[in-house]
């Protein structure tokens, strides 16, 4: 199995990675955020690959998946919630976070507003678009202000994430976490190696499957979005090979 789903990986990097170099279809927020997402999740299920051929690898590419998983559940949460609205929030909380690294700067003694002129004025700029922000999102600790467990749990309650996807794809973000993080459970399976390859195979088969996952649902909710902007049947070679690998999925013994 682990060798079959690595064949679809490079199979899906393969034909998605046309879709990765194309320009937005416009400048509507939704459609360059979902292409940045797109993006993000290319280069990360590659990375996800290329751990995949080294020994003992499994955990680091499951700690990548919990990654890939983060920006999907975004964009699902972005549809649900009204993607333009969202996307814009998502784009605007960039003011807040560049606000924090400019005060940081500060309190060590780094002002980039004195060191040229041309530092300045975009300090200048982005203190403004942070005193434009609601006093709400001045203070959210993240994009959405929710926390990415609380979202998949709000899509599974609203039906936009099914039983099975909602399972599947929770416990392979609590391995994530747990592999993101110091973890008893973790630390014990690197104490012999044997025990160090056996957990190692079974994050691999987790991340191999659901990186894939991931990243063929962003396909096709990029195409969706192209389509409805262009009001044509854009990429359809594309789409059929993604269906194609999809099935090739579905086709693999449990």
């Amino acid at each position: 199995m682990e060798q079959k789903l690595k064949n679809i990986i490079e199979k899906t990097l393969k034909v998605t990675e046309p879709l990765v170099r194309a320009s937005a279809p416009s400048d509507a927020k939704f459609v360059n955020v979902i292409l940045g997402v797109y993006r993000v999740s290319f280069g990360t299920l590659r990375d996800i690959y290329y751990l995949s051929n080294n020994e003992d690898a499994g955990g680091n590419a499951l700690a990548l998946t919990r990654k890939m998983i983060e920006y999907g559940i975004a964009v699902e949460y972005m549809l649900w919630k009204g993607k333009e609205k969202m996307a814009e929030q998502f784009q605007k909380h960039l003011f807040k976070e560049i606000h924090d690294e400019i005060k940081f700067l500060e309190s060590i003694g780094q002002n980039p507003a004195i060191q040229n002129k041309n530092l300045k004025l975009e300090v200048e700029d982005a203190e403004k678009n942070y005193e434009s922000l609601s006093s709400n999102a001045k203070t959210r600790k993240s994009w959405a202000g929710i926390s990415l467990e609380k979202m998949m749990k709000d899509l599974h309650t609203a039906k936009k994430l099914k039983d099975f996807d909602f399972s599947r794809i929770s416990q392979a973000y609590v391995w994530g976490c747990r592999l993101n993080h110091v973890n008893p459970m973790v630390v014990k399976n690197y104490m012999e190696q044997e025990d160090t390859t056996i957990a190692s195979g079974f994050y691999l088969q987790q991340a191999l499957l659901v990186a894939t996952l991931i990243h063929i649902r962003l396909t096709t909710r990029y195409i969706d979005e192209i389509r409805l902007i262009n009001q044509s049947n854009d990429y359809q070679e594309l789409a059929d090979s993604i269906s194609s690998i999809w099935n090739e999925i579905l086709a693999i013994p449990d």
